[in-house]
C-alpha cells in the first residue's frame, strides 16, 4: 500500500481526485499521507495544544475522505479545499473553546513549510514566532500561517479565507508589519536583559 500510495503521489492531482473519487483505496491513502501533516501542523500553531491538534486534523482529513466524491475543482486546488476545511473546523474549535497560547512546546514542535518571509527570519525559534502570532488579530494571524508557514500562494489563501486577494496582501502587510515591530522590540528587551547579566556578574 506504500508504494502504490507514494507512486500516486507522482501523478497530477487531476488523477489523483478522480481516482480518490473512485474510491481507490491507494489514492485516498495518498490524500491522507500528503495532507493530515499539513494540516496537523497547521492546527499546532493555531491550537498551541498537541492533542488538540491531532484531533483537529483527524477529524479534517476524515471529513476530506468522506466528502471527495462531492469535490469539484473548478480551477481551485485541492490544497484550497482541504485548508478551507480545516479553518472552518478550526473557528468551531475556538467557538466551543477559549484559546490557549501558552503550551510547553519543544522548539521543532512543527516543521515551517517553505522558506521564512524577511519580517520573521530573525526570530530565534518557534516560540518567538508563536508568542508574536498571539498578538495578531484571527485573520492576520490566518494568513501568515498559510503563506509564509503552509507555503501557500496569495490566490489560494484568498479561497481559503473567502477574501479577495488584494484584502489578503493588505492583510499580509498589517500583520508583518506588527511581528516585525513585536520581534524587534523582544530582541531588544532580550538584548538588555543580556548587557544587565553581564553588568552583574562582572561586579561581583
Amino acid at each position: 500500500m506504500t508504494g502504490m500510495a507514494s507512486l500516486l503521489a507522482c501523478v497530477p492531482e487531476e488523477e489523483l481526485v478522480r481516482r480518490a473519487k473512485m474510491l481507490d483505496e491507494a489514492a485516498l491513502s495518498s490524500i491522507f499521507d500528503a495532507y493530515y501533516p499539513r494540516v496537523y501542523n497547521y492546527s499546532l500553531i493555531q491550537l498551541r495544544d498537541a492533542q488538540a491538534a491531532e484531533d483537529l486534523a483527524s477529524d479534517v482529513i476524515l471529513r476530506v475522505l468522506e466528502s471527495i466524491t462531492r469535490y469539484h475543482p473548478r480551477g481551485v486546488p485541492l490544497s484550497a479545499w482541504v485548508f478551507r476545511i480545516a479553518r472552518n473546523r478550526l473557528i468551531d474549535v475556538r467557538r466551543r473553546h477559549a484559546r490557549r497560547r501558552e503550551v510547553g512546546l519543544v522548539d521543532d514542535a512543527i516543521a515551517l513549510a517553505g522558506p521564512p518571509h524577511a519580517a520573521v527570519e530573525r526570530a530565534l525559534n518557534y516560540r518567538a514566532i508563536s508568542a508574536a502570532l498571539s498578538h495578531l488579530t484571527e485573520v492576520q494571524e490566518q494568513v501568515i500561517v498559510l503563506r509564509f508557514m503552509k507555503d501557500l500562494d496569495v490566490a489560494t489563501v484568498a479561497r481559503i479565507l473567502g477574501r479577495s486577494q488584494s484584502a489578503v496582501k493588505s492583510l499580509q502587510f498589517r500583520a508583518l508589519a506588527s511581528l516585525r515591530r513585536m520581534l524587534d522590540s523582544n530582541s531588544h528587551r532580550e538584548t538588555i536583559a543580556s548587557g544587565a547579566n553581564g553588568s552583574a556578574v562582572a561586579v561581583s
